[in-house]
């Protein structure tokens, strides 16, 4: 079964393909008569809280990883132990881009994250790691 097959009307903006859709718009955005400051404030602060406060840090990623670890040293299973790792650093990854677009859109007069020059080799390296977590969590339980 391929995950990627799976789907369905309503759900391309979730799981992978919505970490790849936010890598291709993020760096573009800046306020706009369709996006004005006060919203792109408001997302991205709302980004800010999702993954530091609601999920402990970097999505989730980082408490994922931590349970990967876990797993992987109470079964002695190195594959899960290299995910952890992999998860542990889209965690970081995530925080970065979630700290870079909170204070540019916070701290900046214009907001515009097209000015970030980090943001999209940031936001590629992120869907890499996301992808290899994929890729590794589908391989470790069988599904490739």
């Amino acid at each position: 079964m391929n995950l990627r097959d799976e789907v369905s009307e309503g759900m391309h903006y979730r799981g992978l393909r919505a970490v790849e859709a936010l890598a291709g718009d993020l760096p573009a955005w800046k306020p706009s008569h369709e996006f004005p400051l006060g919203k792109l404030q408001s997302t991205a602060w709302m980004m800010h809280v999702q993954s530091e406060v609601i999920s402990g840090g970097g999505f989730g990623r980082r408490t994922f990883a931590a349970f990967l670890r876990q797993v992987g040293q109470e079964l002695n299973h190195s594959q899960l132990l290299g995910l952890a790792e992999t998860y542990a650093e889209a965690g970081k990854l995530w925080r970065d881009v979630v700290r870079i677009t909170n204070e540019a859109t916070q701290t900046c007069g214009d907001a515009d994250l097209s000015r970030c020059e980090e943001l999209p080799a940031l936001m590629r390296s992120l869907v890499e790691h996301e992808q290899r977590g994929v890729d590794g969590l589908a391989n470790a339980v069988g599904l490739k």
